[in-house]
């Protein structure tokens, strides 16, 4: 039977002064309190196996590596810990202060093999066109396609919309075919990544705008990321706070109302801003265009606090 890592280990004695003490269990690993949730988690669902380097908690399915772990609570598990970051006047800063360590505990997908530039009149320039992006909007996103080849290595006809790091790193991509309802995605759990997140706050520090997809983030403006779906997780949550945000305005698609207030309540309760943006029936960012998106934006978005959640959700 494995034994448990002595309390005197450099990594649990970080974790127990933000976490509390933990329990032993039979198998070796350590349980402590989950960060992740409300309240006092008595249960004790943060699972840590510090001679593996990894965690799970139970409480919100939350899990990775030690560093990911230590990226989220804010710690260094090599040396003393470090108190969890408030919010600061020069947001800017805290984002550039955290950037190498974001980068270095979030999982990675390199571009695929078959990514080239878009060519001018291609068919996937002309489809790019079409959905209203320009040229300075394909070559400020890294949009490629895929390069021409004989069956298999075909890959005609594909767009690849990559989310890059502040210094053109890819660290997720999305791709899909413009003659068939058809998608690609890199084999990495995207319930931690946020689209364009470092770029957005390059562009606007400590606020971003949250869409549905990765096209509706594009149409949203050079502040807006994409949760790459309606469910928002409390991992992306957590990336964007960690990251620096501290105000987020939820402008997921018409259709997904609970979802958008659902998301802004979670933002509150980790001390970030919120404010919504009631959208169209069946209509995203990308649908409306950027233009009269940004009108919503300044003149219907409304501030969500605790009190006003309930009249909110009887729209």
């Amino acid at each position: 039977m494995e034994l448990a890592p002595s309390l005197s280990d450099p990594r649990v004695a970080a974790l127990t002064e933000v976490l509390g003490p933990p329990s032993p269990t039979s198998s070796g690993e350590l349980c402590f309190p989950s960060p992740f949730t409300d309240g006092i988690d008595k249960k004790k669902h943060l699972y840590v196996n510090v001679s593996k380097g990894v965690f799970c908690d139970f409480k919100s399915g939350q899990a990775g590596t030690l560093q990911y772990l230590a990226f989220l609570l804010a710690v260094d598990l090599d040396q003393a810990p470090r108190p969890r970051l408030d919010p600061l006047d020069d947001l800017k800063a805290q984002i550039l202060q955290l950037g190498s360590a974001a980068e270095f505990v979030r999982p990675t997908a390199d571009l695929p093999e078959w990514y080239q530039p878009v060519c001018p009149g291609s068919e996937v320039h002309r489809y790019l066109v079409e959905r209203g992006l320009n040229r300075s909007d394909i070559d400020y996103y890294g949009i490629g396609e895929g390069k021409p080849g004989q069956g298999e290595e075909d890959h005609r006809g594909w767009v690849v919309l990559p989310s890059l790091n502040r210094h053109g790193k890819c660290e997720y991509w999305v791709s899909r075919n413009v003659r068939q309802k058809a998608y690609r995605n890199p084999k990495v759990d995207r319930r931690h990544h946020v689209c364009f997140l470092e770029k957005a706050l390059e562009y606007s520090p400590g606020e971003v705008i949250v869409c549905e997809g990765i096209f509706s983030a594009i149409a949203a403006g050079r502040d807006a990321v994409a949760a790459l779906g309606k469910l928002v997780t409390d991992s992306q949550l957590n990336t964007m706070y960690q990251a620096g945000v501290r105000r987020v305005t939820v402008a997921l698609d018409g259709d997904a109302w609970k979802e958008t207030l659902d998301t802004a309540e979670r933002c509150l309760k980790i001390g970030m801003q919120a404010r919504v943006v009631p959208l169209p029936t069946n209509k995203d960012p990308a649908d409306i265009g950027r233009e009269q998106f940004r009108f919503l934006v300044d003149n219907c978005a409304q501030d969500v606090d605790s009190l006003n959640l309930i009249s909110l959700r009887m729209l």
